[in-house]
């Protein structure tokens, strides 16, 4: 995967530079919009605080989200240019490769295996190229920059919550990958099965209605397609059973935060009532951020194993 990297021209490299500068300032945006939330929670609190500091936090959190929102529209649109022109390299590249060979060399590669390489797996490429260039960039930088904003914000058993259900996820997405990589380079081959079938049943089409040979040539793709649905359906099913535990995750971690604040208020005298409810308020919202961003890694791990296994 990496060395198709050095197809990318001078141009795309300023565009992925330029994208990750945006994604770091869109990182730094989000973070900020937590901290106006604890300020805005002590004022709206507190009773000697006037409306031009709620209306002053408020503004900054709407002005943060907006300048978020158009710093990613800049990303993707980049991401967009790059990937296309990166898309049109490798096929260019593969296009006049496949012109020298030799006829040696032609009869290693079967006519099916070159269409799916021209088009499905420099598709699948192509695809984890753009949306790394926002989603890659973005987890890790948001996961840990959140996970060092929560530091010191609040007690110990928020931050043992927070380790917990990030420990948990990434024992299941270990788990789970296990599970789908191998079907997942078992697919391109089968993609490979199904391409020929097709091809030969038209190229042969007179040549199986002559000797009545249309229930047997149906037999060999429908084994063929067969096998391909059953992979992809289990591949579907094992990633989609990430969808309840990020569901349960997401819910039960501002639960269990809202939970420990209660008791921590409950017990708390009434000068520091305030300020451990401030600091509630803003532990959920990084909180969230971190999982955010564990989540997005969820995303290109679900698409990753299959861009892997058609760039080798």
């Amino acid at each position: 995967m990496f060395k198709l990297l050095k197809n990318l021209r001078a141009k795309d490299w300023i565009g992925i530079i330029i994208a990750l500068g945006l994604v770091v300032l869109s990182v730094w945006l989000e973070l900020l919009i937590p901290d106006y939330m604890g300020s805005l929670s002590k004022n709206l609190l507190s009773q000697s605080t006037d409306m031009s500091s709620i209306w002053k936090d408020g503004g900054m959190m709407l002005l943060c989200a907006v300048a978020t929102c158009l710093d990613m529209c800049v990303v993707y649109f980049i991401s967009a240019r790059v990937g296309s022109n990166f898309s049109k390299t490798l096929r260019s590249k593969l296009y006049a490769k496949v012109q020298r060979l030799s006829e040696k060399d032609i009869e290693s590669f079967s006519t099916a295996s070159l269409i799916t390489r021209t088009t499905n797996d420099i598709t699948q490429i192509t695809q984890l190229l753009t949306m790394g260039m926002s989603l890659i960039f973005k987890a890790p930088i948001m996961a840990i920059w959140a996970i060092f904003k929560i530091l010191g914000k609040g007690n110990d058993a928020w931050t043992i919550a927070v380790g917990i259900a990030v420990a948990f996820l990434i024992v299941m997405i270990s788990i789970l990958g296990s599970l789908v990589l191998p079907k997942f380079k078992r697919i391109q081959t089968q993609i490979d099965k199904v391409n020929a079938m097709s091809r030969e049943d038209i190229e042969g089409l007179r040549v199986i209605k002559a000797f009545n040979a249309e229930g047997f040539q149906g037999a060999k793709f429908d084994k063929a397609n067969d096998a391909l649905t059953k992979t992809n359906i289990f591949t579907g099913q094992v990633m989609n059973a990430l969808n309840p535990v990020m569901t349960a995750i997401m819910s039960g971690l501002p639960v269990a935060i809202y939970w420990i604040g209660a008791y921590s208020i409950h017990e708390a005298n009434a000068m520091d009532k305030l300020d451990i409810f401030s600091n509630m308020m803003v532990f959920s919202s990084y909180s969230a951020l971190v999982i955010m961003g564990f989540l997005m890694l969820v995303i290109v791990f679900m698409i990753s194993p299959r861009s892997f296994v058609a760039a080798n």
